[in-house]
């Protein structure tokens, strides 16, 4: 889902040919999406970029998760911790952190709640202004 950078493109395809679960969707909305049919949101970066480094949640991070979607993320090492978000390195760490989303699915949907929960624009706004309040010199 998404736009796919033309490099990658090529690649993308050949593997959604070549596995009848796998689908290219394009840019579409969360409520555009089947989402009965999907099991996690994959999110690859190229490994070790300055962004990829700097990187501890996506734009759409908590929107994915707050529909059930656990993450698999690459590239970003510093990306928020949780149970239900699985950093990957490479093509075994992938294939395990699927076998693990599908094996635990219904377990996981309580992770992604509590994430979802402690990380709401409330409490992201709050923990924001402490931030402020803390680094204000008289």
């Amino acid at each position: 889902v998404g736009p796919i950078c033309d490099k990658f493109l090529p690649f993308i395809k050949k593997i959604s040919e070549r596995n009848q679960n796998i689908s290219l969707i394009g840019t579409k909305s969360l409520t555009e999406l089947p989402l009965d049919l999907i099991l996690c949101a994959i999110v690859p970066y190229r490994i070790e970029t300055r962004f990829g480094r700097s990187v501890t949640m996506l734009n759409k991070g908590f929107q994915l998760l707050s529909v059930g979607l656990p993450l698999i993320v690459r590239g970003m090492p510093n990306f928020i911790k949780s149970k239900c978000i699985f950093n990957v390195d490479c093509v075994s760490d992938f294939s395990y952190a699927l076998f693990q989303v599908q094996k635990n699915f219904n377990n996981l949907q309580s992770d992604i709640s509590h994430l979802v929960n402690v990380n709401s624009d409330e409490q992201r706004y709050w923990e924001f202004i402490d931030h402020i309040k803390a680094s204000h010199v008289d």
